[in-house]
């Protein structure tokens, strides 16, 4: 069966160059992994399933004996890794710009987690919080974040931006080369993995903006998001739903609108596929439901409120529902 989740093909490239540099025959890796070096090669705007590249990083810990491997394949990643995210990136007015176009077009580079900019008055935290049942890779999150500080970098000559990092996983034995890379206060364990950056020099303005330029990248993106969803509508709307949950809970009219489809028409396709859109947004909810409780420091009731629920009550019958316990016993089991 078809997995509904996903990366950007190109970065596979980047793991295997890294490898390649540690004396590891990445090609043969990305076959351990059922994956076809000369295929993404040819496409590397093509779609991996998530359990494929969580598979490949895997083996590349194992190969190279590094944990701390993903932050290595940094130096193999440039703006095209990112597709024309990464022109977009390089062509803002800003870095803080930068990143709510990150924020808004994630789904390019991975649908497999929930990504959120937080703002304090002097800082910009770049969170990335993987869902609950989607096993990403430790490695794939430190390649990210070490990815964007590299780029970031680039334009800033300095990583003097980065403030601190925080990551959910578990603190290594040797946390020297995070320490080393980051050139901050990295911590081990927290309830979510962030990117803490000044905000004072993110929202400088930068030499590079070119609004041209950035307009249409962000056009290519957009064509190519409507090419990646040319799948079932089931898995459209799923995905839809996905990206709009970031924001509050998305009505039927806002996902046929995004999808450029009438609202009846839209339920008609969906009804076709054994589907609606009240159970896809049931479903939806349920995953991130589960995500929230067990992977956040959010309380019940503000759970309840992030999905769309009028009262706690109503939340904890749905609770009951889905897993047979209240939220509470949930998050505590």
């Amino acid at each position: 069966m078809e997995t509904r989740y996903s990366t950007l093909a190109s970065w596979s490239l980047a793991i295997v160059k890294t490898l390649e540099k540690s004396g590891v025959d990445g090609e043969a890796l990305m076959k351990q992994a059922e994956m076809d070096i000369q295929s993404v090669k040819e496409n590397p705007e093509a779609r991996i399933p998530i359990e494929k590249m969580t598979h490949l990083w895997t083996l590349a810990e194992e190969a190279t004996q590094n944990p701390a491997f993903g932050l290595s394949v940094s130096d193999n990643v440039n703006p095209l890794h990112f597709r024309a995210l990464g022109m977009l990136m390089m062509t803002s007015n800003s870095i803080a710009e930068t990143f709510e176009k990150v924020v808004k077009y994630y789904s390019l580079i991975s649908n497999t987690g929930l990504v959120e900019l937080e703002r304090t008055p002097e800082l910009i935290g770049f969170k990335i919080l993987p869902l609950e049942g989607v096993e990403i890779s430790t490695l794939a999150i430190d390649a990210f974040f070490a990815s964007v500080v590299v780029l970031c970098e680039q334009v800033l000559h300095s990583r003097a931006f980065v403030d601190s990092v925080e990551f959910i996983k578990s603190e290594p034995k040797n946390k020297e080369p995070w320490n080393a890379f980051f050139e901050s206060q990295v911590r081990f364990g927290s309830a979510i993995n962030c990117l803490w950056m000044k905000r004072d020099i993110l929202e400088a303005h930068s030499a590079f903006g070119d609004s041209r330029m950035a307009l249409y990248s962000e056009s290519v993106i957009q064509d190519y998001l409507e090419n990646m969803q040319q799948g079932s509508w089931r898995d459209r709307v799923y995905q839809a739903i996905h990206a709009a949950f970031t924001h509050g809970e998305p009505s039927l009219s806002e996902i046929a609108a995004q999808l450029n489809i009438g609202e009846r028409s839209l339920s008609r396709r969906l009804k076709e596929e054994s589907t609606s859109f009240r159970s896809l947004l049931a479903e939806k909810r349920k995953e991130l439901a589960g995500f929230y409780l067990r992977n956040s420091d959010l309380s019940v009731t503000e759970v309840a409120f992030k999905l769309g629920f009028s009262d706690v009550s109503n939340f904890n019958r749905a609770c009951q529902n889905w897993f047979g316990c209240s939220p509470s016993a949930y998050r505590n089991a």
